[in-house]
Protein backbone atom coordinates (compact mmCIF):
# COMPACT_ATOMS: atom_id res chain seq x y z
CA UNK A 1 0.00 0.00 0.00
CA UNK A 2 1.46 3.45 -0.95
CA UNK A 3 1.84 5.75 1.93
CA UNK A 4 0.54 9.58 1.05
CA UNK A 5 3.35 12.16 1.78
CA UNK A 6 1.38 15.31 0.57
CA UNK A 7 -1.30 17.58 2.15
CA UNK A 8 -3.21 16.73 3.56
CA UNK A 9 -2.02 13.48 4.38
CA UNK A 10 -3.13 13.07 8.21
CA UNK A 11 -6.77 12.59 6.94
CA UNK A 12 -5.74 9.95 4.52
CA UNK A 13 -3.18 7.92 6.35
CA UNK A 14 -6.07 7.18 8.96
CA UNK A 15 -8.38 5.85 6.25
CA UNK A 16 -6.34 3.89 4.27
CA UNK A 17 -5.14 2.04 7.62
CA UNK A 18 -8.60 1.55 8.34
CA UNK A 19 -9.82 0.73 4.92
CA UNK A 20 -6.52 -2.24 4.64
CA UNK A 21 -7.88 -3.68 8.06
CA UNK A 22 -10.85 -4.83 6.42
CA UNK A 23 -14.67 -4.31 5.96
CA UNK A 24 -15.51 -5.31 9.95
CA UNK A 25 -13.35 -2.08 11.57
CA UNK A 26 -14.37 0.16 8.90
CA UNK A 27 -18.35 -0.25 9.10
CA UNK A 28 -19.43 -1.98 12.30
CA UNK A 29 -16.61 -1.33 14.85
CA UNK A 30 -17.97 0.90 17.67
CA UNK A 31 -14.52 2.79 17.96
CA UNK A 32 -14.27 3.65 14.56
CA UNK A 33 -13.10 7.35 15.01
CA UNK A 34 -10.73 6.05 18.00
CA UNK A 35 -9.56 3.54 15.52
CA UNK A 36 -8.86 6.02 12.66
CA UNK A 37 -7.45 8.35 14.58
CA UNK A 38 -4.95 5.86 15.97
CA UNK A 39 -4.01 4.37 12.68
CA UNK A 40 -3.37 8.06 11.15
CA UNK A 41 -0.60 8.51 14.24
CA UNK A 42 0.81 4.91 12.61
CA UNK A 43 0.47 6.46 9.39
CA UNK A 44 2.39 9.55 10.59
CA UNK A 45 5.42 7.31 11.76
CA UNK A 46 5.04 4.78 9.11
CA UNK A 47 5.66 7.83 6.22
CA UNK A 48 8.30 9.10 8.01
CA UNK A 49 10.48 5.60 8.06
CA UNK A 50 9.75 5.62 4.76
CA UNK A 51 11.61 9.07 4.10
CA UNK A 52 14.03 7.84 6.20
CA UNK A 53 14.66 5.08 4.29
CA UNK A 54 14.90 6.95 1.07
CA UNK A 55 17.87 8.96 2.91
CA UNK A 56 19.69 6.04 3.77
CA UNK A 57 19.63 4.99 0.22
CA UNK A 58 20.36 7.91 -1.50
CA UNK A 59 24.00 8.39 0.52
CA UNK A 60 25.03 4.98 -1.19
CA UNK A 61 25.58 6.92 -4.27
CA UNK A 62 28.03 10.63 -4.13
CA UNK A 63 25.12 11.45 -6.87
CA UNK A 64 21.72 10.45 -4.77
CA UNK A 65 22.71 11.69 -1.49
CA UNK A 66 20.53 14.24 -0.70
CA UNK A 67 21.69 17.84 0.24
CA UNK A 68 18.85 17.87 3.26
CA UNK A 69 16.75 15.40 5.33
CA UNK A 70 13.37 15.87 5.51
CA UNK A 71 11.53 16.12 8.41
CA UNK A 72 6.98 15.21 8.24
CA UNK A 73 6.82 17.07 11.52
CA UNK A 74 8.87 18.38 13.68
CA UNK A 75 7.32 20.02 16.85
CA UNK A 76 8.51 23.74 17.63
CA UNK A 77 8.60 25.32 20.37
CA UNK A 78 9.16 29.17 21.21
CA UNK A 79 9.20 30.66 24.26
CA UNK A 80 7.96 34.54 24.97
CA UNK A 81 11.31 35.46 26.41
CA UNK A 82 12.90 34.23 22.97
CA UNK A 83 12.20 37.36 21.39
CA UNK A 84 14.57 39.23 24.18
CA UNK A 85 17.46 37.40 22.85
CA UNK A 86 17.11 38.79 19.83
CA UNK A 87 18.27 42.27 19.44
CA UNK A 88 19.04 44.95 17.25
CA UNK A 89 21.75 44.55 14.80
CA UNK A 90 22.52 47.52 11.94
CA UNK A 91 20.86 47.16 8.56
CA UNK A 92 17.69 45.69 10.69
CA UNK A 93 14.68 45.95 8.59
CA UNK A 94 12.18 48.76 10.19
CA UNK A 95 15.17 50.41 12.23
CA UNK A 96 15.37 54.14 11.31
CA UNK A 97 18.78 56.12 11.74
CA UNK A 98 17.53 58.25 15.23
CA UNK A 99 14.66 56.68 15.58
CA UNK A 100 15.03 55.71 19.38
CA UNK A 101 15.95 52.81 19.23
CA UNK A 102 19.67 51.05 20.22
CA UNK A 103 22.14 48.22 18.85
CA UNK A 104 22.25 45.48 20.65
CA UNK A 105 18.85 46.25 23.11
CA UNK A 106 16.37 43.73 22.60
CA UNK A 107 13.97 43.73 19.18
CA UNK A 108 10.50 45.73 19.34
CA UNK A 109 10.08 46.43 15.86
CA UNK A 110 9.71 42.42 14.26
CA UNK A 111 8.00 39.17 16.07
CA UNK A 112 11.90 37.33 16.02
CA UNK A 113 12.23 34.26 17.22
CA UNK A 114 15.81 31.80 17.14
CA UNK A 115 15.44 28.77 14.91
CA UNK A 116 15.98 25.82 17.02
CA UNK A 117 19.61 23.79 16.92
CA UNK A 118 18.72 20.30 17.58
CA UNK A 119 21.40 18.12 18.24
CA UNK A 120 19.78 14.64 16.95
CA UNK A 121 17.66 16.83 13.76
CA UNK A 122 20.96 18.99 12.86
CA UNK A 123 20.37 22.94 11.55
CA UNK A 124 16.65 23.60 10.49
CA UNK A 125 17.17 24.97 6.56
CA UNK A 126 13.75 25.63 5.27
CA UNK A 127 10.19 25.16 6.59
CA UNK A 128 7.51 25.65 4.16
CA UNK A 129 4.70 25.85 6.12
CA UNK A 130 3.82 25.47 9.84
CA UNK A 131 0.45 24.68 11.41
CA UNK A 132 -0.94 24.75 15.03
CA UNK A 133 -1.43 20.86 15.62
CA UNK A 134 -1.08 17.86 13.05
CA UNK A 135 -4.87 16.31 13.21
CA UNK A 136 -7.14 18.30 11.52
CA UNK A 137 -4.81 21.91 11.86
CA UNK A 138 -6.91 25.15 12.17
CA UNK A 139 -4.11 27.39 11.50
CA UNK A 140 -1.86 27.94 8.89
CA UNK A 141 0.98 30.37 8.79
CA UNK A 142 3.02 29.98 4.86
CA UNK A 143 6.66 30.73 4.32
CA UNK A 144 7.13 33.69 2.54
CA UNK A 145 3.21 35.57 3.34
CA UNK A 146 3.11 35.10 7.51
CA UNK A 147 6.61 34.14 8.09
CA UNK A 148 10.56 34.43 6.56
CA UNK A 149 13.70 32.96 7.40
CA UNK A 150 16.53 34.95 8.20
CA UNK A 151 19.18 32.68 7.14
CA UNK A 152 22.15 35.31 7.72
CA UNK A 153 20.74 35.87 11.46
CA UNK A 154 19.03 32.08 11.90
CA UNK A 155 16.11 33.63 13.13
CA UNK A 156 12.76 33.12 12.21
CA UNK A 157 10.00 36.10 11.74
CA UNK A 158 6.44 35.93 11.93
CA UNK A 159 3.77 39.04 10.26
CA UNK A 160 2.07 38.53 13.40
CA UNK A 161 3.00 37.65 16.61
CA UNK A 162 2.19 34.23 16.85
CA UNK A 163 1.37 34.29 20.71
CA UNK A 164 -1.54 36.32 19.92
CA UNK A 165 -3.26 33.74 17.88
CA UNK A 166 -6.26 32.58 19.53
CA UNK A 167 -5.86 29.22 17.68
CA UNK A 168 -2.32 28.44 18.87
CA UNK A 169 -1.88 26.23 22.18
CA UNK A 170 -0.17 28.15 25.16
CA UNK A 171 1.46 26.75 28.24
CA UNK A 172 2.81 28.69 31.38
CA UNK A 173 6.33 28.00 32.30
CA UNK A 174 6.93 27.91 36.28
CA UNK A 175 10.14 28.02 38.10
CA UNK A 176 11.19 25.86 41.10
CA UNK A 177 9.05 28.28 43.20
CA UNK A 178 6.22 28.17 41.46
CA UNK A 179 6.15 31.66 40.25
CA UNK A 180 5.65 32.20 36.29
CA UNK A 181 8.54 32.96 34.81
CA UNK A 182 7.54 32.87 30.82
CA UNK A 183 5.10 31.71 28.40
CA UNK A 184 5.54 28.64 25.52
CA UNK A 185 4.06 27.57 22.61
CA UNK A 186 4.36 24.89 20.13
CA UNK A 187 3.85 24.84 16.26
CA UNK A 188 4.19 22.45 14.28
CA UNK A 189 6.92 22.80 11.06
CA UNK A 190 5.43 20.40 8.19
CA UNK A 191 8.34 19.50 5.70
CA UNK A 192 10.94 20.91 7.07
CA UNK A 193 14.49 20.32 5.94
CA UNK A 194 17.48 19.76 8.29
CA UNK A 195 21.17 19.81 7.51
CA UNK A 196 22.63 16.82 8.67
CA UNK A 197 25.80 17.22 6.95
CA UNK A 198 25.29 14.20 4.67
CA UNK A 199 27.62 14.89 2.15
CA UNK A 200 30.40 15.67 4.16
CA UNK A 201 29.78 12.55 6.48
CA UNK A 202 29.27 10.32 3.37
CA UNK A 203 31.43 11.37 0.99
CA UNK A 204 33.43 14.81 1.07
CA UNK A 205 35.59 13.94 4.09
CA UNK A 206 37.58 11.89 1.88
CA UNK A 207 38.71 14.60 -0.25
CA UNK A 208 38.86 17.17 3.13
CA UNK A 209 35.89 19.32 1.42
CA UNK A 210 33.90 21.41 4.18
CA UNK A 211 31.37 23.76 2.75
CA UNK A 212 27.89 24.82 3.90
CA UNK A 213 25.38 22.06 2.68
CA UNK A 214 23.65 23.23 -1.14
CA UNK A 215 23.10 21.74 -4.41
CA UNK A 216 26.73 23.75 -5.49
CA UNK A 217 28.55 21.36 -2.69
CA UNK A 218 27.55 18.79 -3.70
CA UNK A 219 28.33 19.14 -7.82
CA UNK A 220 31.35 20.56 -6.36
CA UNK A 221 32.56 16.98 -4.82
CA UNK A 222 31.31 15.48 -7.71
CA UNK A 223 33.22 17.30 -10.22
CA UNK A 224 36.40 16.38 -8.42
CA UNK A 225 35.32 12.77 -7.63
CA UNK A 226 34.76 12.50 -11.29
CA UNK A 227 38.04 14.26 -11.97
CA UNK A 228 39.62 10.78 -9.98
CA UNK A 229 37.65 8.34 -10.99
CA UNK A 230 37.89 9.56 -15.38
CA UNK A 231 41.03 11.44 -15.07
CA UNK A 232 41.54 15.08 -15.74
CA UNK A 233 39.04 16.49 -18.25
CA UNK A 234 37.60 19.68 -19.87
CA UNK A 235 34.05 18.36 -18.56
CA UNK A 236 34.96 17.94 -15.02
CA UNK A 237 36.62 21.37 -14.91
CA UNK A 238 33.39 22.93 -16.28
CA UNK A 239 31.52 20.95 -13.88
CA UNK A 240 33.64 22.76 -11.06
CA UNK A 241 34.04 26.04 -12.34
CA UNK A 242 29.86 26.05 -12.53
CA UNK A 243 29.54 24.59 -8.97
CA UNK A 244 32.45 26.79 -7.66
CA UNK A 245 30.93 29.89 -9.03
CA UNK A 246 27.07 29.10 -9.70
CA UNK A 247 27.44 29.65 -13.22
CA UNK A 248 25.82 27.22 -15.46
CA UNK A 249 27.27 25.72 -19.13
CA UNK A 250 25.28 24.27 -21.66
CA UNK A 251 24.18 20.72 -20.09
CA UNK A 252 22.88 18.79 -23.08
CA UNK A 253 24.78 17.71 -26.54
CA UNK A 254 22.24 19.84 -28.37
CA UNK A 255 20.43 22.63 -27.46
CA UNK A 256 18.29 25.33 -29.20
CA UNK A 257 17.40 28.90 -27.70
CA UNK A 258 13.68 29.88 -27.51
CA UNK A 259 14.14 32.91 -25.04
CA UNK A 260 16.19 35.05 -23.15
CA UNK A 261 14.04 36.93 -20.04
CA UNK A 262 15.63 39.84 -17.79
CA UNK A 263 14.09 40.38 -14.75
CA UNK A 264 15.01 43.21 -12.09
CA UNK A 265 17.41 40.71 -10.28
CA UNK A 266 18.27 37.83 -12.67
CA UNK A 267 18.20 36.90 -16.30
CA UNK A 268 17.09 33.32 -18.22
CA UNK A 269 18.49 31.63 -20.85
CA UNK A 270 15.54 29.14 -21.60
CA UNK A 271 16.17 26.46 -24.26
CA UNK A 272 14.27 23.26 -25.31
CA UNK A 273 15.99 21.19 -22.52
CA UNK A 274 16.56 23.74 -19.55
CA UNK A 275 16.25 27.15 -18.64
CA UNK A 276 20.06 28.88 -16.75
CA UNK A 277 20.00 31.26 -14.73
CA UNK A 278 22.32 34.49 -14.61
CA UNK A 279 22.83 37.74 -12.18
CA UNK A 280 21.96 40.69 -14.22
CA UNK A 281 25.93 41.75 -14.70
CA UNK A 282 26.42 38.80 -16.17
CA UNK A 283 26.50 40.00 -20.35
CA UNK A 284 24.39 36.73 -22.25
CA UNK A 285 26.46 35.65 -25.29
CA UNK A 286 23.67 33.95 -27.02
CA UNK A 287 20.51 34.89 -29.23
CA UNK A 288 17.46 33.07 -29.75
CA UNK A 289 17.16 30.54 -32.22
CA UNK A 290 21.05 29.85 -31.91
CA UNK A 291 22.02 25.83 -31.67
CA UNK A 292 24.15 25.22 -28.54
CA UNK A 293 26.15 22.43 -27.98
CA UNK A 294 27.78 20.92 -24.47
CA UNK A 295 30.19 22.62 -22.57
CA UNK A 296 29.24 25.94 -24.48
CA UNK A 297 29.34 29.27 -21.96
CA UNK A 298 26.33 30.97 -22.18
CA UNK A 299 27.72 34.37 -20.80
CA UNK A 300 30.17 35.93 -20.11
CA UNK A 301 30.63 35.70 -15.93
CA UNK A 302 33.64 33.05 -16.54
CA UNK A 303 35.74 32.40 -19.76
CA UNK A 304 37.49 29.30 -20.20
CA UNK A 305 39.85 28.65 -23.02
CA UNK A 306 41.84 25.80 -23.90
CA UNK A 307 44.64 26.93 -26.11
CA UNK A 308 45.45 23.06 -27.38
CA UNK A 309 42.19 23.69 -29.08
CA UNK A 310 40.84 24.43 -32.58
CA UNK A 311 41.49 28.31 -32.83
CA UNK A 312 40.74 29.15 -29.85
CA UNK A 313 39.63 32.53 -29.49
CA UNK A 314 41.52 34.75 -27.26
CA UNK A 315 40.27 37.94 -28.06
CA UNK A 316 39.16 38.34 -23.82
CA UNK A 317 43.04 37.99 -23.19
CA UNK A 318 45.25 40.89 -23.13
CA UNK A 319 48.55 39.47 -22.21
CA UNK A 320 50.38 36.29 -20.17
CA UNK A 321 52.72 37.06 -17.80
CA UNK A 322 55.65 34.44 -17.15
CA UNK A 323 58.16 34.22 -14.35
CA UNK A 324 60.74 31.90 -13.41
CA UNK A 325 57.97 28.72 -12.89
CA UNK A 326 57.76 29.07 -16.72
CA UNK A 327 60.94 30.16 -17.99
CA UNK A 328 64.28 28.65 -17.08
CA UNK A 329 65.91 30.36 -14.14
CA UNK A 330 68.03 33.32 -14.03
CA UNK A 331 65.55 36.56 -14.58
CA UNK A 332 65.14 39.11 -12.14
CA UNK A 333 61.14 39.59 -12.77
CA UNK A 334 58.67 38.09 -14.82
CA UNK A 335 58.27 38.62 -19.02
CA UNK A 336 54.55 40.20 -20.26
CA UNK A 337 54.06 38.54 -23.42
CA UNK A 338 51.13 41.07 -25.40
CA UNK A 339 48.27 39.84 -27.41
CA UNK A 340 48.68 42.63 -30.43
CA UNK A 341 50.87 42.35 -33.36
CA UNK A 342 54.44 43.89 -33.02
CA UNK A 343 57.73 44.78 -35.21
CA UNK A 344 59.85 41.77 -35.31
CA UNK A 345 63.50 43.21 -35.59
CA UNK A 346 66.31 42.02 -37.73
CA UNK A 347 69.72 42.10 -36.22
CA UNK A 348 71.84 40.32 -38.36
CA UNK A 349 74.34 37.31 -37.72
CA UNK A 350 75.95 36.54 -34.58
CA UNK A 351 79.05 34.66 -34.26
CA UNK A 352 78.05 31.46 -35.22
CA UNK A 353 76.52 32.69 -38.48
CA UNK A 354 73.15 32.68 -36.85
CA UNK A 355 70.43 35.34 -37.97
CA UNK A 356 68.70 36.87 -34.79
CA UNK A 357 65.84 38.50 -34.46
CA UNK A 358 63.77 40.22 -31.56
CA UNK A 359 60.48 41.50 -30.79
CA UNK A 360 59.22 43.70 -28.09
CA UNK A 361 58.61 42.03 -24.79
CA UNK A 362 57.73 43.50 -21.71
CA UNK A 363 60.00 43.59 -18.52
CA UNK A 364 63.77 44.52 -16.98
CA UNK A 365 65.70 45.47 -20.21
CA UNK A 366 68.27 43.06 -18.66
CA UNK A 367 65.81 39.65 -18.77
CA UNK A 368 64.34 40.59 -22.17
CA UNK A 369 67.79 40.36 -23.45
CA UNK A 370 68.40 37.61 -21.30
CA UNK A 371 65.60 35.17 -22.60
CA UNK A 372 66.55 36.17 -26.33
CA UNK A 373 70.55 35.20 -25.49
CA UNK A 374 68.91 31.52 -23.55
CA UNK A 375 66.64 31.01 -26.97
CA UNK A 376 69.66 31.35 -29.10
CA UNK A 377 71.63 28.97 -26.68
CA UNK A 378 69.61 26.30 -26.48
CA UNK A 379 68.75 26.56 -30.10
CA UNK A 380 72.92 25.77 -30.65
CA UNK A 381 72.98 23.17 -27.49
CA UNK A 382 70.19 20.95 -28.75
CA UNK A 383 70.43 21.57 -32.45
CA UNK A 384 67.11 23.09 -32.67
CA UNK A 385 66.11 25.86 -35.28
CA UNK A 386 66.31 29.51 -34.14
CA UNK A 387 63.65 31.99 -33.58
CA UNK A 388 64.90 33.52 -37.12
CA UNK A 389 64.96 29.63 -38.75
CA UNK A 390 60.85 29.04 -37.31
CA UNK A 391 59.62 32.06 -38.63
CA UNK A 392 61.45 31.71 -42.25
CA UNK A 393 59.01 32.05 -45.03
CA UNK A 394 60.68 30.47 -47.37
CA UNK A 395 58.96 26.45 -48.71
CA UNK A 396 61.23 23.44 -48.38
CA UNK A 397 64.00 23.34 -46.19
CA UNK A 398 66.42 26.62 -46.96
CA UNK A 399 70.47 25.72 -46.70
CA UNK A 400 70.98 29.63 -46.03
CA UNK A 401 70.11 32.11 -43.10
CA UNK A 402 66.63 33.98 -43.40
CA UNK A 403 66.90 37.63 -44.65
CA UNK A 404 64.30 40.09 -43.70
CA UNK A 405 62.80 39.62 -46.83
CA UNK A 406 62.45 36.06 -45.70
CA UNK A 407 60.50 36.96 -42.51
CA UNK A 408 57.36 38.59 -41.35
CA UNK A 409 57.30 42.21 -40.56
CA UNK A 410 55.50 41.11 -37.29
CA UNK A 411 55.11 38.80 -34.58
CA UNK A 412 52.12 38.63 -31.75
CA UNK A 413 54.48 37.69 -28.67
CA UNK A 414 51.59 36.29 -26.68
CA UNK A 415 50.94 33.23 -29.49
CA UNK A 416 54.85 32.75 -29.57
CA UNK A 417 54.15 32.22 -25.83
CA UNK A 418 51.46 29.84 -25.59
CA UNK A 419 52.55 27.68 -28.64
CA UNK A 420 56.49 27.41 -28.35
CA UNK A 421 57.11 27.92 -24.66
CA UNK A 422 53.59 26.48 -23.08
CA UNK A 423 53.64 24.49 -25.95
CA UNK A 424 49.70 24.95 -25.98
CA UNK A 425 49.60 22.89 -22.24
CA UNK A 426 47.46 25.86 -20.91
CA UNK A 427 44.29 27.18 -19.90
CA UNK A 428 43.13 30.16 -19.08
CA UNK A 429 39.96 30.82 -16.91
CA UNK A 430 38.72 34.36 -16.72
CA UNK A 431 36.40 35.16 -13.79
CA UNK A 432 33.96 38.16 -13.55
CA UNK A 433 33.32 38.67 -9.61
CA UNK A 434 30.19 40.83 -10.41
CA UNK A 435 28.87 37.64 -12.47
CA UNK A 436 29.38 35.08 -9.70
CA UNK A 437 26.24 33.62 -7.71
CA UNK A 438 26.38 35.08 -3.90
CA UNK A 439 25.19 31.60 -3.19
CA UNK A 440 27.97 29.33 -4.32
CA UNK A 441 31.26 28.72 -2.73
CA UNK A 442 33.13 31.20 -4.78
CA UNK A 443 36.94 31.94 -5.23
CA UNK A 444 38.42 30.56 -2.02
CA UNK A 445 38.15 26.82 -3.54
CA UNK A 446 40.25 27.81 -6.43
CA UNK A 447 42.75 25.02 -4.99
CA UNK A 448 40.75 22.24 -5.84
CA UNK A 449 41.30 22.72 -9.34
CA UNK A 450 44.89 21.36 -8.60
CA UNK A 451 43.09 18.31 -8.28
CA UNK A 452 41.38 18.13 -11.92
CA UNK A 453 43.80 20.04 -14.22
CA UNK A 454 45.67 17.73 -15.36
CA UNK A 455 49.44 17.32 -14.03
CA UNK A 456 50.86 18.98 -17.92
CA UNK A 457 48.85 21.55 -18.43
CA UNK A 458 49.24 25.11 -16.47
CA UNK A 459 46.08 26.79 -15.34
CA UNK A 460 46.09 30.94 -15.58
CA UNK A 461 43.50 32.05 -13.59
CA UNK A 462 42.76 35.79 -14.07
CA UNK A 463 40.01 37.66 -11.79
CA UNK A 464 38.49 40.84 -12.53
CA UNK A 465 37.12 42.70 -9.59
CA UNK A 466 34.93 45.49 -10.53
CA UNK A 467 32.35 47.29 -9.13
CA UNK A 468 28.66 46.84 -9.88
CA UNK A 469 27.58 50.04 -11.89
CA UNK A 470 24.40 51.57 -12.67
CA UNK A 471 23.52 53.77 -15.35
CA UNK A 472 21.33 56.99 -14.56
CA UNK A 473 19.86 59.32 -17.31
CA UNK A 474 20.31 62.84 -15.87
CA UNK A 475 17.40 64.38 -17.94
CA UNK A 476 14.89 61.69 -16.40
CA UNK A 477 12.97 61.43 -13.50
CA UNK A 478 12.95 57.88 -12.38
CA UNK A 479 10.89 55.49 -10.40
CA UNK A 480 10.96 52.75 -8.29
CA UNK A 481 13.02 50.35 -10.59
CA UNK A 482 14.67 53.21 -12.85
CA UNK A 483 17.03 55.78 -11.02
CA UNK A 484 16.68 59.27 -12.47
CA UNK A 485 17.10 62.98 -11.14
CA UNK A 486 14.68 65.47 -10.01
CA UNK A 487 15.75 69.08 -9.63
CA UNK A 488 14.33 71.31 -6.13
CA UNK A 489 14.63 74.51 -5.82
CA UNK A 490 15.94 76.00 -2.49
CA UNK A 491 17.15 79.62 -1.12
CA UNK A 492 18.96 80.59 1.35
CA UNK A 493 19.94 83.81 3.20
CA UNK A 494 23.02 85.58 2.69
CA UNK A 495 25.63 87.04 4.79
CA UNK A 496 23.73 90.67 6.25
CA UNK A 497 27.12 92.91 6.33
CA UNK A 498 27.05 95.30 9.46
CA UNK A 499 26.57 99.02 8.71
CA UNK A 500 28.30 101.94 10.99
CA UNK A 501 27.37 105.68 10.69
CA UNK A 502 30.86 107.90 12.07
CA UNK A 503 30.08 111.85 12.64
CA UNK A 504 32.52 114.27 11.79
CA UNK A 505 34.39 114.71 15.04
CA UNK A 506 33.59 118.57 15.83
CA UNK A 507 29.62 116.92 15.57
CA UNK A 508 29.96 113.75 17.03
CA UNK A 509 28.22 112.79 20.08
CA UNK A 510 31.22 111.96 23.11
CA UNK A 511 31.74 108.05 22.95
CA UNK A 512 30.27 107.76 19.67
CA UNK A 513 32.28 106.72 16.89
CA UNK A 514 34.04 109.93 14.51
CA UNK A 515 35.97 110.85 12.31
CA UNK A 516 38.60 113.74 11.35
CA UNK A 517 40.34 114.87 8.20
CA UNK A 518 44.34 115.35 9.07
CA UNK A 519 47.22 116.56 6.49
CA UNK A 520 50.67 114.75 7.05
CA UNK A 521 53.66 116.46 5.95
CA UNK A 522 56.89 115.80 5.43
CA UNK A 523 60.00 118.40 5.44
CA UNK A 524 63.33 117.78 4.63
CA UNK A 525 65.59 118.77 8.29
CA UNK A 526 69.59 118.20 7.05
CA UNK A 527 71.62 115.78 4.91
CA UNK A 528 74.38 113.93 7.19
CA UNK A 529 77.50 113.15 5.01
CA UNK A 530 79.66 109.70 6.62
Amino acid sequence: MSVPTTFPASELYGKQLLTALGTYWYYYFGDRDKLETHLTGIGQRRAQTYLDYLVTVGTISRFDTPVFTTENWYLLVLKDSDRNNVTNVYGQDDMTYGGGNFYGAPQTTEFLFPLPEDDFFGSLETMPTIYNRVLYPSKLWANGTDFDIVDDRRLIRFRDDPFASEYVAKRDVYNESGVLIDQEIGLWVYKGQWDLNLIYKHWAFAIGLLLESSEFYKDLMNAIFDGYAYGSNMLSLQTAISAMFGVPFVLEPVEHVEDIVEEPTRKFVITDKHAYEFLTAATILVSVGDTLVAGQELSDAVTLIDFAGNSPDTSEVSAVVLDNNYLSGGYFAALTFENTEVDLEYLGLDLDGKAVVTFRIQGFPGDVELFFEKAMEVAAREGKKTLAELLDLREGAPVTQPLPANLPTQINPFEFATAEIMRNHLWFLKIRTSALNPDAPGLGQLQYFRNIVPPHTSLLIFVEIAPTTDTMDLSELGDDDTPGVSEVTASFSGIIPTVETLDELSEAVVDAPSYQDAVIGVFKVKDTCR
